[in-house]
């Protein structure tokens, strides 16, 4: 189950579940935002479009594994990227486990050809493609008179490019599957933070 900063919600809001996370926001161990709302809407979504025999595509970091086991248990077969590819391989073992199929893909989404081969790749393995889940982002906080180039250009590659770049090849397919995009955001969209000028500007 996954509450993140801003609006990544994915879970159920069943009383129990909902209390363990208050939990561990008061232990300080995780920086939670609690939005029951939230969370129901998320469960009505996944009641209301069934995963079986649906392939999705899921990018980079922690959201994304709560993201993919969550559809793996509702029946979709799923294609992850990221980086780490110790971490990758670890969920999609995770995801086999459930009785489902997973391509590990370690790859860097700041190179837009990287993109478009992340879509072939989960096209090739699976005949088909249901949804596209951008969930990968580069988070560098640093006081912006201090900010390097690199690091500009590279959550910006990550943040807001790759996501383009992933759409742009889905879309021929996920047309043919009558599929979806899903774009998680940050509350960064809409009221600015410290230290992050570059994170805000790729999800305002």
């Amino acid at each position: 189950y996954l509450l993140g900063s801003g609006p990544h919600v994915l879970g159920h809001g069943h009383p129990a579940v909902l209390e363990a996370l208050r939990e561990v926001g008061r232990d300080g161990t995780s920086h939670l935002v609690i939005h029951e709302n939230a969370i129901r809407l998320a469960e009505k979504i996944v009641e209301h479009v069934p995963c079986a025999e649906k392939v999705t595509l899921h990018n980079s970091g922690s959201e994304a594994t709560f993201f993919a086991l969550r559809l793996a248990r509702a029946g979709a077969d799923i294609c992850m990227v990221d980086i780490d590819a110790d971490g990758l391989e670890k969920t999609a073992d995770e995801v086999r486990s459930l009785g489902v199929r997973a391509l590990a893909n370690a790859l860097d989404l700041a190179i837009a050809d990287n993109c478009h081969g992340a879509v072939a790749a989960a096209v090739e393995a699976f005949k088909r493609l249901d949804a596209l889940c951008n969930v990968a982002a580069v988070f560098l906080p640093c006081h912006t008179i201090a900010m390097s180039g690199a690091d500009w250009d590279r959550t910006l590659a990550v943040n807001l490019s790759a996501p383009f770049h992933l759409i742009q090849a889905a879309i021929p397919h996920l047309l043919q599957a009558n599929g979806a995009v899903v774009n998680v955001t940050s509350c960064a969209a809409f009221v600015g933070q410290a230290y992050t000028a570059a994170y805000c500007a790729t999800k305002a």
